[in-house]
């Protein structure tokens, strides 16, 4: 199960607020960063897109499980 992120790292830790991001890149990755940076210095929404998130991995699995019920339903049938 994945964990969530220390809000409070330890001392030898460079905070994620404080990491500097080029600005001037025509490159995707540093506005990609830069939202996800915000993300993560907003608790408030930072709580809230974790929770998101765990809802959606539990659907996954739980559509998965369906597939793979159905799959093995469907060869018992075909082969009886």
């Amino acid at each position: 199960m994945r964990r969530k992120f220390e809000v409070n790292p330890g001392l030898s830790i460079t905070p994620i607020e404080s990491v500097k991001l080029p600005l001037k890149s025509r490159d995707e990755l540093p506005a990609i960063l830069s939202g996800l940076q915000w993300i993560f210095s907003n608790t408030e929404l930072n709580e809230d897109i974790f929770k998101i998130n765990l809802v959606f991995v539990f659907l996954l699995l739980f559509e998965i499980m369906i597939m793979l019920i159905m799959k093995k339903l469907k060869s018992k049938f075909l082969y009886t």
